[in-house]
C-alpha cells in the first residue's frame, strides 16, 4: 500500500501518510474502493466515488485522448493552524502538530479547570485532624481526584471512537492511569507515613511494657532494689498508678505521644496542592499521552517529530543574544513564533513572548487557547503582571458597598483578567468586580464578559470598543462608574444615557415611580451622576431610605452639589448631620446650601470657633448671586459686622488658639485678621513671613517664587525688613523679574521706616549724588537703628568734618567712581563691609571707606590711627 500523494510505502490499514500527512482511503477489496471513512469531529467527510469511472472510447489507443492523472486530495484545514501576533508575526503549525493541538485542547483546558476546582474543594472539605490512618486519607483524596477526572475519561473514549477506535474502554484507561497514580508522591509519601506510624506505635507498645516491668513512670521514675513478694506487689500497683498520673500531668501519655506523632506526619503535606496537580496531570498529561499513543499505533494520527530539546536550547541562546544586542525584539519574536511550530512544550515559549511584547498578550492568549493552554497561561501571567498590595478606595466606592475586587492598571492585565473570568467563572462567583487603579488609561471593552462591575479610581479613564450597535448593559449586568467610552461608541453610550433619563422623566410625569427608578438605575449603572442623584430622590419617594442614601451619597462624593445638599438634609432629619456634605454642596454652587452655611457662620451655630462674619459674608454673597431670597440683606448685615474691631480681635484670638496645634488653621485666622486691618495681626503676620522665608532660603533647592510671595505679604503688612528683602530679590532677579525701579522704591520705604541697612543704602546713594547733608541724615537714622555700617559711615563723616564735606560736594569725585566700581558690581553690595565682630583698627576702618583716594585728592588728610 502506497501514499497517492508522495508514494511512500505504508503499512496495511494506515489512515494517514506518516511522511506527508495525507489521508489514505480505505479499500474493501484488493481493487474495488470502499465507502469513505467517517470524517474527524468537525470536519466534512470527503466524497469518494464507489465505482471506477468508465474509460473513454479512445483511451489506450493510438491517437486517443491521454488518461488524466489522479487529482491530489485536498485535506481540510485544521482549526488553529494559522495565527498572527500583533498583525505582523505569522505562525503556521504543521498539519500533524495542528491535529495534536486540536486533540489535546479540551483536555488541557479541563485539566487547568480541575486543578483549581480540586484544590479549592480539598482546602474547604479536608480536615486532616479527623484522620489518624493514612490509608483512609489516601482513599478520600483518591476519590476526589478521580471523580474530577471521570468526565475527561468519558471524553477520551468518545474521541477515540470518533477516530474509529472502539477497542479501548473507560475501564482500560482508568486501569492504566491508576497504575501511574500509585507511583505518585502523594501515594508514596502517605505509604511512608503509614509505615512510620506503625513502627512508632510498635515502639510505644514495647516501651510501655518495659516501663511496666521496670516500674518506671513517665514523670517520676521509681527505682531501687525491692525485696519481698508482698512489698513488690504493692509497689507494682503503686508504680502503675504513679506512672499514669505522671504522664497525664506532664502531657506525655502514650496516647498523647502517638497522636502528636501522627499529626506531625500527616500535617506535613500540602494536600490541596498535591491533589490539584495530580488532577491536572491525569487529564492533560497522562490521558492525552495515552490518546496520542493509541491513535499513532492505529495510524489514525500522522507522526510528528518534536524538537523540544532544540527549542529549549534556542530559547536559552535567544535570551543571551537579546542581552548582548545581537537580536532585535522583532527578530526574537520571529524566532519564538518559529519555536511554537516545533515543540509540544509551548508554555515557556508563550511566557517568553509575553515578556518580550506585553502588548501582544491578547493575541498570545488566543493562540494558547487553540491548544487549551490559555487558562494556565492566563493564571501565570496574572501572577506576574498583577501588582500585589492594598489600594486606597475612593469614598464613593465605599458608598456603593464595594470592599474587594481585582485591581488592573494596564490593558494587558485587563485582557488576562477577562480570559480568567470567562474560562474559569467558578473562581469569580460573587466577586466579578474590576477596580481600575490608574489614570489616563484606555482599556479594551469585552461585551462577552457579562455580570461585571467596573470602578474607575483615576482620571481620564476610557473603554475602547469599535462597535456602534447599542449594548444592552442592563441585560448583561454590566456596570461601570467613572469610566467613559472613547469614540466611536462614546456617542452611542451618551445617547443611551440620555434616553434612559428621558424615559425616567416620562414615567415620573405619569406617576410610575418604579419604572422611573428602573430607567434611572440603568443610567446610573453607566456612571451618570445626575441619574444617581435622581435615583436617590425616587427611592426616597418610594420609601427606601437606605437605597436613597446610598445613591445620594455616591452622587455627592462624585461631585454633584444638589445630591450633597439633599444628602445633608436627609442626615439632619435622621439626627446625625453630615456637615461635610453641606460644605461640598455650597462649594459646588448649590444656592440653598450656601444660604444655610452663611446662617450657621453668622450665628455660630454648630461652629467650633463661634461666629465668623467673614465666611458668612462669603456664602451669603454666593447665595445672592444664585438668586436665593434674603441673601442680599444678609450679606449687607454681615459686611457691617465684618469691619468691627471686636470681630477682628476674635479672629486674632482664634489664631492664638490654634498656633501651637494647627498651624494651617491658625494662619488662616491670622491672615484674615490682618486683611481686615487689625494691627497686631499685621505685625505678627509680617514677622512670620520673614521667618518662613528665611527657613526656605536655607533649603538646598530654594523655591524663590515662594520666598518672594512671603516677602510681598510682609510688605503688605507694613514690614520694613520685608521691603528691604523684596528689593534685593528684585535687584537680583530671584523669584521675579529684575526691577531696579521697584527695588529703589522699596528701599526708600524701608529707609523711611527706619530699617538700618536701607538707611545706609540711601545714604550711600545720596553721597554718590553729592548730597552730603542728606547722606549724613540717612546715616544718622541708620545709626539710630543700630545698623553697624550706618554707625561707621556717620562716624567717618564726623571725623572727616569739613574736608569730608568738600569731598562730597566736589563734582566728579570718587563717589561716582565708587558707584561704577562697587555698586554696579554684580553680587551683594555689602560684601566689602567690615562688621563690628571682625577685628580691625580705626586706620583699617578709614581705609575701607567706600571711596578711593586719587592722586589729585591726597591733600585730604586721612585720620591718624
Amino acid at each position: 500500500m502506497f501514499c497517492i500523494n508522495c508514494g511512500t510505502k505504508l503499512p496495511d490499514g494506515a489512515k494517514f501518510c506518516f511522511n506527508c500527512g495525507a489521508r489514505v482511503p480505505d479499500l474493501a477489496t484488493d481493487d474495488a474502493p470502499e465507502q469513505a471513512p467517517a470524517a474527524e469531529k468537525g470536519d466534512a467527510a470527503p466524497v469518494v466515488q464507489n465505482a471506477v469511472p468508465a474509460a473513454s472510447a479512445g483511451a489506450g489507443q493510438t491517437g486517443g485522448e491521454p488518461v488524466p492523472a489522479p487529482k491530489k486530495e485536498t485535506l481540510p484545514e485544521v482549526p488553529g493552524s494559522h495565527a498572527l501576533i500583533l498583525g505582523r508575526y505569522p505562525i503556521d503549525f504543521p498539519r500533524p502538530l495542528a491535529l495534536r493541538r486540536q486533540l489535546w485542547a479540551p483536555f488541557n483546558r479541563e485539566g487547568a479547570r480541575q486543578r483549581r476546582l480540586v484544590g479549592k474543594y480539598i482546602r474547604e472539605h479536608l480536615h486532616v485532624e479527623d484522620y489518624t490512618d493514612p490509608a483512609a486519607l489516601v482513599e478520600f483524596l483518591t476519590r476526589i481526584i478521580f471523580d474530577a477526572c471521570e468526565p475527561a475519561m468519558d471524553a477520551a473514549v468518545e474521541a477515540l471512537m470518533d477516530h474509529g477506535i472502539d477497542f479501548v474502554s473507560k475501564k482500560d484507561l482508568l486501569d492504566k492511569l491508576f497504575e501511574q497514580y500509585k507511583e505518585t508522591d502523594l501515594v508514596r509519601e502517605l505509604a511512608e507515613d503509614q509505615a512510620a506510624i506503625s513502627r512508632y506505635l510498635e515502639q510505644l507498645g514495647e516501651e510501655k511494657e518495659m516501663n511496666k516491668a521496670h516500674w518506671q513512670g513517665g514523670g517520676f521514675g521509681i527505682t531501687g532494689a525491692i525485696t519481698g513478694a508482698v512489698k513488690a506487689g504493692m509497689l507494682n500497683m503503686a508504680s502503675d498508678g504513679l506512672s499514669a498520673l505522671g504522664r497525664a500531668v506532664t502531657g506525655n501519655t502514650y496516647s498523647g505521644r502517638a497522636q502528636r506523632f501522627i499529626r506531625q506526619r500527616l500535617d506535613s503535606h500540602n494536600y490541596a496542592g498535591m491533589g490539584a496537580s495530580l488532577a491536572d496531570n491525569i487529564i492533560s498529561v497522562w490521558l492525552v499521552n495515552e490518546l496520542v499513543h493509541v491513535l499513532e499505533d492505529s495510524h489514525k494520527l500522522p507522526p510528528f517529530h518534536f524538537r523540544t530539546k532544540e527549542v529549549k536550547s534556542r530559547m536559552d541562546n535567544l535570551q543571551v543574544m537579546l542581552e548582548n544586542g545581537r537580536y532585535s525584539n522583532e527578530k526574537a519574536m520571529e524566532t519564538l513564533c518559529e519555536c511554537l511550530t516545533q515543540t509540544g512544550a509551548t508554555f515557556s515559549v508563550y511566557l517568553a513572548m509575553a515578556k518580550l511584547a506585553p502588548d501582544a498578550i491578547p493575541d498570545i492568549l488566543d493562540v494558547a487557547d487553540t491548544e487549551g493552554e490559555g487558562l494556565s497561561l492566563a493564571g501565570s501571567l496574572w501572577q506576574d503582571l498583577h501588582q500585589k498590595g492594598d489600594i486606597a478606595f475612593p469614598r464613593w466606592v465605599d458608598c456603593l458597598g464595594v470592599e474587594r475586587g481585582y485591581a488592573v492598571r494596564t490593558p494587558e492585565e485587563m485582557a488576562v483578567l477577562r480570559y480568567l473570568m470567562r474560562e474559569y467563572p467558578e473562581g469569580y462567583e460573587g466577586l466579578r468586580i474590576v477596580l481600575v487603579d490608574a489614570s489616563g488609561v484606555t482599556l479594551p471593552f469585552y461585551p462577552d464578559l457579562e455580570e461585571v462591575s467596573y470602578y474607575g479610581f483615576g482620571d481620564q479613564l476610557h473603554f475602547a470598543y469599535k462597535g456602534t450597535e447599542p449594548i444592552d448593559f442592563a441585560a448583561k449586568k454590566i456596570r461601570f462608574y467613572e469610566i467613559r467610552f472613547a469614540p466611536p461608541y462614546g456617542e452611542v453610550a451618551a445617547a443611551q444615557v440620555e434616553t434612559f433619563k428621558q424615559d425616567a422623566q416620562k414615567a415620573l410625569d405619569q406617576g410610575e415611580q418604579q419604572q422611573a427608578a428602573a430607567s434611572y438605575q440603568a443610567a446610573a449603572d453607566m456612571g451618570d451622576r445626575e441619574a444617581m442623584y435622581r435615583l436617590g430622590l425616587v427611592c426616597r419617594n418610594l420609601g427606601e431610605p437606605e437605597e436613597a442614601s446610598k445613591w445620594l451619597q455616591t452622587a455627592a462624593e462624585l461631585g454633584d452639589p444638589d445630591a450633597a445638599w439633599e444628602f445633608y438634609r436627609q442626615s439632619v432629619q435622621d439626627g446625625s448631620p453630615e456637615s461635610d456634605y453641606l460644605f461640598a454642596a455650597a462649594k459646588g454652587g448649590q444656592g440653598e446650601a450656601s444660604m444655610q452655611l452663611g446662617e450657621l457662620y453668622e450665628t455660630g451655630t454648630e461652629m467650633e470657633d463661634g461666629k465668623d462674619f467673614d465666611k458668612a459674608a462669603k456664602y451669603y454673597e454666593q447665595a445672592a448671586v444664585l438668586g436665593i431670597a434674603g441673601a442680599a440683606e444678609a450679606l449687607e448685615r454681615t459686611r457691617k459686622a465684618l469691619h468691627t474691631p471686636e470681630f477682628q480681635e476674635t479672629l486674632f484670638r482664634n489664631y492664638q488658639k490654634y498656633r501651637d496645634c494647627d498651624e494651617e488653621r491658625a494662619l488662616d485666622y491670622l491672615r484674615r485678621s490682618a486683611g481686615l486691618g487689625y494691627e497686631e495681626a499685621r505685625r505678627v503676620l509680617g514677622i512670620w513671613d520673614l521667618k518662613e522665608a528665611a527657613r526656605l532660603r536655607q533649603e538646598e533647592a530654594t523655591d524663590w517664587a515662594e520666598v518672594r510671595t512671603l516677602y510681598e505679604e510682609s510688605v503688605d503688612c507694613g514690614s520694613p525688613e520685608g521691603c528691604w528683602e523684596l528689593a534685593l530679590l528684585k535687584e537680583s532677579g530671584k523669584g521675579t523679574a529684575v526691577d531696579q525701579e521697584g527695588a529703589d522704591g522699596l528701599i526708600r520705604r524701608a529707609a523711611e521706616k527706619g530699617f538700618g541697612p536701607a538707611c545706609t543704602r540711601m545714604g550711600l546713594e545720596e553721597a554718590r549724588a553729592g548730597h552730603g547733608e542728606a547722606a549724613f541724615a540717612w546715616y544718622q537714622k541708620g545709626a539710630a537703628a543700630n545698623d553697624p555700617q550706618a554707625c561707621l559711615q556717620a562716624g567717618l563723616c564726623r571725623e572727616g568734618g569739613k574736608a569730608a564735606q568738600r569731598i562730597w560736594k566736589k563734582p566728579g569725585n570718587c563717589w561716582a567712581e565708587h558707584g561704577k566700581v562697587v555698586w554696579m558690581r554684580p553680587g551683594n553690595p555689602w560684601s566689602r563691609w567690615t562688621w563690628p565682630w571682625e577685628t580691625h583698627s580705626r586706620r583699617q576702618d578709614a581705609l575701607r571707606r567706600p571711596w578711593a583716594v586719587t592722586k589729585r585728592q591726597r591733600k585730604v588728610k586721612m585720620p591718624k590711627p
